[in-house]
């Protein structure tokens, strides 16, 4: 990742607020990738911390 241990111990903090792309680092550093999505409020009302489960409906079936 190419960073000081103190970036890496500020990453895990609450307190801090890391830039996007230095998650996208740190999550490539560890062999994944960064995801992010916008979710409608009413589709995310279930989850306590306002998260979709990422599930979605199949479409209906038409009957012919």
């Amino acid at each position: 990742m190419e960073t000081s241990q103190s970036s890496i111990a500020r990453l895990e903090t609450e307190a801090y607020e890391p830039l996007l792309s230095t998650v996208q680092r740190f999550a490539s550093a560890v062999g994944m990738r960064l995801e992010l999505r916008l979710v409608e409020e009413s589709l995310a009302s279930g989850d306590p911390e306002g998260r979709s489960s990422g599930r979605r409906r199949a479409p209906a079936q038409s009957s012919s």
